[in-house]
């Protein structure tokens, strides 16, 4: 299978990136070169077009140079290593252009090239804060109403995906990804007490995070990779939104975890009123029966198994 990746390079990218290339396919990358370099030994095994996707017919060409199958897109408007949601608030402009206009290029390049399937990454600050919400859990039709405009944008996607699919019949499904962490994460944004409680973890000082007990849905980077690897092979009809995500807990609970994996680090919870809008729980039961799609990692695995990838880095 040749596959595009667009944002290939990134923290979530790179794992995606590295699925593909472990299974033995053609990958192609697409976008700007980052400063963070997460695939530097995969060089020989992937092509890197770099391109912005802002620019058209550089997407045509990569696209026929390819003769791709399927595109996996997953770049947005970023700046610094403060997440996209606030890059997007201080930016509406660029994140307008790159997350929106970016997206209409990526979809009528996909389209001309006879490209089937896009699969690309959605988020769940589509919905509105958790108290919006009558229901225990959310769904695909449940209520859209972002806080963010970083959230509007991704409505905006989900809305191109539906006229596509609708009037050129092309395969595209978003992901409605929630917080993402794990290896390889190396900003902060919206996850930043779980990147500090991970990457503080050999400190021989004491680490206080700060959070509370509400609680959230998360996504292991290693289970967004399978996610995508297995929507990009299954021989099933997509539909155009999924939610997904690996587990449900809270930044209390986490801290739990983790000092039960390293007795010896000195991690502190300090419980604070949570500044940050806290998003409703979603229901993943429609990628469950329509795919069979389940997550691998539990919260205690997940733990353990970034815990062990931060022990190789200093190694």
């Amino acid at each position: 299978m040749n596959v595009l990746i667009i944002g290939g390079d990134g923290f979530v990218g790179s794992h995606i990136t590295r699925e593909f290339v472990e299974k033995g396919h053609n990958v192609t990358l697409f976008g700007l070169k980052l400063n963070e370099n997460l695939i530097d030994d995969l060089q020989g095994n992937i092509t890197f077009i770099e391109g912005n996707i802002m620019d058209y017919i550089s997407l045509v060409n990569a696209l026929g140079n390819n003769k791709t199958d399927i595109i996996i897109h997953l770049a947005a408007f970023g700046a610094g290593k403060d997440g996209l949601a606030k890059s997007a608030q201080e930016n509406p402009k660029m994140a307008l252009d790159v997350n929106i206009l970016g997206f209409y290029n990526v979809l009528e390049a996909g389209k001309n090239a006879g490209v089937k399937r896009l699969l690309w990454s959605g988020s769940s600050t589509v919905y509105a804060p958790s108290n919006c919400y009558d229901e225990g859990l959310v769904n695909e039709q449940s209520a859209r109403n972002p806080v963010t405009f970083y959230g509007s944008t991704k409505v905006m996607d989900e809305l191109m995906t539906t006229f596509y699919r609708n009037q050129y019949g092309m395969e595209v499904c978003s992901l409605r990804l929630p917080l993402v962490y794990g290896p390889g994460r190396w900003y902060k944004g919206a996850g930043g007490a779980f990147v500090d409680m991970f990457e503080n973890c050999h400190s021989r000082d004491e680490v206080v995070i700060k959070g509370g007990t509400e609680l959230v849905d998360l996504m292991y980077v290693k289970d967004v990779s399978g996610l995508f690897y297995q929507l990009a092979v299954t021989k099933e009809k997509l539909s155009e939104i999924y939610n997904v995500k690996s587990h449900t807990t809270s930044v209390s609970e986490m801290v739990d975890f983790v000092k039960n994996c390293l007795p010896e680090y000195q991690l502190t919870l300090e419980i604070t009123e949570t500044g940050a809008t806290v998003y409703p729980l979603m229901d993943t039961s429609k990628i469950e029966k329509e795919i069979g799609y389940f997550p691998k990692y539990t919260v205690i695995e997940a733990c353990e198994d970034y815990l062990d990838a931060l022990r190789r880095k200093v190694r």
